[in-house]
């Protein structure tokens, strides 16, 4: 891959990140969103970079079949949700839900395996987080300034398209607490800001721990604006995702379970963990419950959306109702009249049945434990650290969408199986 095509991808990686999923800019009185115009032409770049050469065809071969059961998982959880769409109570609206959803998010599979194959393009990747990590607090210190949200304080409040009442309800998101106004970046809530902030703990530590001081100031620099995402953001829920995201990273970078006393201790850990999840789960909800007027309510609303979500499965439990359902049966009306459900996996269950919530948790589950037996089995530290990561990211992602249903951050849980398909297809000792 050329240097055009290289430097492509690692812009459309930062647009991913940066990029208001919610604002589109009004061209001729059309919506046009910065997200979807950089993945269109990835795809096509990605079809093209393996049709023109013959190395990168050879890794994406030998990367999907040493990552096959994850790649599997991937198409059943999508083929599951075009059948539920087709028996659902809208076919047509809910097909072109989740078919724009296959294209520009599971998408990202696709370009990460295909243009990750590139040695060059997969040793800047972590870089190019880095500084988008650093530029997103840097929006979000902009908001803080001006005490407006990111649209409005730059002046794209002007030009944005789209529903009138939606961006209101995002706009209103950064002012709703009690302790004052909280800043959500380039993001559609501060809750989903300060999550997206707390999976890139571990690429911070990969830095800090690296040699030169360069890669540690940066690791630095980007521990500075997590701190600051995570203070301002005003929301207890990330600290739940930074906890996981670096218990992760941490047992995946430390222990070379080859060696057996390792084996055990993780074994012993993991059994023990499971033992204690109840009391962790409840201890996190009682986290995320708070004690101010808000936080009780917001308890309040995510109770009543569960019960109005049990409801709706009694009918139709195993294939749900749909794509593009879940809000009409489980959701609860917000700011300006927009209803929401605070869950990802309340969405799914509705959208696409238990059985559909059972394939998701099966996909993620398979993603998972892909990279960890790829960083388990790296022999050099650096790509060790980075798949990590990248695994520890992936689980940080998982952990968050059970307090928020705006899955924004899903992309970068498929750019990270295609990091793996990539990293498979690799000879074992080449470098990070």
């Amino acid at each position: 891959m050329g240097d055009i095509g290289r430097n492509g991808f690692l812009l459309a990686t930062t647009v991913a990140l940066l990029w208001p999923r919610y604002f589109f800019v009004n061209v001729a009185g059309k919506g046009v969103s910065g997200y979807t115009a950089i993945t269109l032409p990835m795809l096509v770049g990605a079809i093209v970079a393996l049709l023109g050469s013959g190395a990168t065809r050879a890794i994406v071969a030998r990367g999907m079949a040493h990552t096959l059961p994850m790649l599997l998982a991937i198409v059943a959880w999508s083929a599951w949700r075009i059948l539920t769409d087709l028996t659902g109570l809208t076919p047509a609206a809910s097909l072109m839900e989740t078919m724009q959803d296959l294209v520009f998010t599971t998408g990202w599979l696709w370009i990460g395996m295909v243009l990750l194959a590139d040695p060059v393009a997969m040793a800047r990747l972590p870089a190019v987080l880095l500084i988008a990590g650093i530029a997103a607090t840097g929006f979000g210190l902009i908001e803080y300034a001006s005490g407006q949200p990111l649209l409005a304080a730059l002046g794209l409040n002007r030009i944005a398209a789209g529903d009138a009442n939606q961006l209101r309800a995002i706009a209103s998101a950064s002012s709703d607490a009690a302790s004052g106004f909280r800043i959500k970046a380039s993001f559609a809530h501060p809750i989903v800001y300060g999550q997206a902030m707390a999976v890139l703990a571990p690429l911070s530590l990969h830095y800090l721990l690296s040699c030169g001081m360069a890669r540690r100031l940066g690791g630095a620099l980007l521990a500075m604006a997590i701190a600051v995402a995570l203070v301002l953001c005003g929301s207890r829920s990330p600290l739940i995702v930074i906890g996981v995201a670096l218990i992760v990273y941490g047992v995946l970078r430390q222990f070379d379970v080859r060696r057996p006393a390792r084996l055990l201790v993780l074994n012993v850990a993991g059994v023990g963990a499971l033992i204690a999840l109840p009391v962790v789960v409840d201890a996190a909800q009682d986290l995320i419950a708070g004690t101010d007027g808000r936080e009780v309510a917001s308890t309040q609303v995510r109770a009543l959306q569960f019960q109005r979500a049990r409801t709706a499965l009694d009918q139709r439990a195993l294939a749900g109702y749909g794509g593009g359902q879940a809000k009409y049966h489980a959701g609860v009306v917000g700011r300006n009249d927009v209803l929401t459900v605070d869950s990802q996996y309340l969405v799914l269950a509705v959208d696409h049945g238990l059985v559909g919530l059972a394939l998701y948790a099966l996909m993620t589950l398979a993603i998972v434990l892909t990279g960890a037996r790829l960083a388990i089995g790296a022999r050099d530290p650096g790509r060790r650290s980075i798949l990590a990561f990248w695994t520890a990211l992936v689980c940080g992602n998982a952990a968050g969408l059970s307090i928020v249903a705006i899955d924004d951050m899903l992309t970068f849980t498929y750019l990270a199986a295609g990091v793996f398909v990539a990293h498979a297809g690799r000879p074992p000792h080449a470098p990070g």
